[in-house]
């Protein structure tokens, strides 16, 4: 499948045109989202108000940022192992115990 097969959504968000990821079907097309279309190529991974083990799980590299390469390798690990991917945008905290369990950590008491 070519990059321009996939017909991707869009959406305004602080006046800016962007790429709206709002389903598992988005969410396996996104390594063929051209990076033009991404808002922001890389973030740190510290001082983010996300889990720190998944950012750290995400950061393959581990070069304390997470890149698009990473984002869509992370995508399509989930891709993988999720049956159902529409689940993924609605059980969210189940998501991150399944990464955790997968990779060798902790699974969080939490997971609904």
């Amino acid at each position: 499948m070519n990059k321009e097969s996939y017909e991707w959504n869009y959406c305004s968000l602080g006046g800016v045109i962007r790429v709206k990821i709002a389903s598992g079907e988005d969410l396996e097309h996104l390594g063929e989202l051209d990076q033009k279309y991404w808002t922001v190529l890389s973030c740190p991974v510290s001082d983010l108000h996300m889990d720190k083990t998944l950012l750290d799980l995400m950061d393959t590299d581990k070069d304390g940022k997470i890149k698009v390469h990473e984002v869509v390798e992370a995508s399509r690990w989930l891709c993988s192992v999720i049956k159902d991917k529409e689940t993924m945008f609605f059980r969210l905290t189940i998501l991150i115990a399944l990464l955790r369990k997968e990779r060798g950590c902790m699974i969080p008491q939490y997971v609904f």
